[in-house]
């Protein structure tokens, strides 16, 4: 057995993510992603019609400049 969690999709890297995908990639509820979305606080979307929709890459970016470098 391994305790190796895997991260990465089988999907595309330019497929278009939901708000629950997004969620879970970010490891938090669809709720608590709705609320820092709300709050200006959660990766850039696109717009799709009238869904939002977000990239891996805009996800990564994000999480990028959100990550804290503690000495």
């Amino acid at each position: 057995m391994s305790n190796v969690v895997r991260l990465h999709s089988h999907k595309p890297t330019n497929h278009l993510l939901s708000l629950a995908e997004t969620a879970q990639i970010l490891g938090i509820s669809s709720d608590s992603a709705r609320g820092l979305r709300k709050r200006g606080n959660f990766p850039p979307a696109t717009r799709v019609g009238r869904n939002l929709r977000w990239t891996r890459e805009n996800i990564d970016a994000w999480i990028a400049i959100k990550t804290e470098v503690t000495p």
